[in-house]
């Protein structure tokens, strides 16, 4: 396995977040079809060479897409369970750890919805994406699906982003948090680069066993000419 690039700096996690606030069709996903492939391709081309032209970590375009499919998925988490604290406590204090300002910028990037569960059928504000991991910009159109929204009982709670820029404008990010992050993004991606090892291990045996049937072949072959 190859080791693990380190992880980004903060002055190149703020210019991703600048670059995707910029681009929030690329940021959700939403750029299909052959010309938005292209452009979502160039788009993460440029963004590689302006993050690694910072200094600090030197990442390829699939790792940098990576490390923004991390701080997706660690955004959304906080949200789920800044959303359920506060529905465990009715409404009072919430004894859930802060949401930093990256993870924030994340869910006002990402639109309203998101990180907020699926419970009333509603359209997710990032489309589904395979259970195969490939990596951001380089996957297939994802089949858009308009499930028909239900009628709830009582009107639809705020957006968790809006609550928590109200409870978190206040107060403190919790500076342990970074160094959480940077570990878990470590770990993740570490776990790309096995799941990718893994692969290649497969398409080989693959091409083995096509070789050996070919073999086979072959050795059928002649012995048909020579019975």
């Amino acid at each position: 396995m190859a080791p693990s690039t380190p992880a980004a700096t903060q002055a190149q996690l703020e210019a991703l977040l600048n670059f995707m606030e910029g681009n929030r069709d690329l940021a959700r996903g939403l750029l299909r079809g052959a010309d938005g492939r292209m452009r979502s391709k160039r788009l993460w081309e440029d963004l590689c060479n302006s993050l690694n032209a910072l200094g600090g970590c030197t990442k390829s375009v699939e790792q940098w897409q990576r490390v923004w499919a991390d701080r997706k998925h660690l955004a959304k988490k906080a949200a789920g369970a800044a959303r359920r604290s506060a529905s465990a406590t009715g409404g009072g204090p919430s004894d859930a750890p802060n949401l930093s300002s990256v993870e924030l910028r994340i869910l006002s990037i990402m639109g309203d919805g998101f990180g907020e569960p699926q419970t009333e059928a509603r359209v997710p504000a990032f489309p589904l994406r395979s259970n195969v991991h490939t990596p951001v910009g380089l996957l297939p159109d994802p089949a858009a699906t308009t499930p028909t929204r239900t009628v709830a009982d009582n009107p639809p709670a705020p957006s968790i982003a809006r609550r928590a820029r109200r409870v978190s404008r206040h107060l403190p990010a919790d500076p342990a948090r970074s160094r959480i992050i940077q570990v878990e993004e470590l770990r993740l991606e570490a776990e790309m680069e096995r799941n990718e090892h893994l692969r290649k291990i497969h398409e080989s045996n693959i091409e083995i066993k096509s070789a050996i049937v070919d073999l086979c072949n072959l050795v059928r072959q002649y012995m048909t000419r020579n019975n």
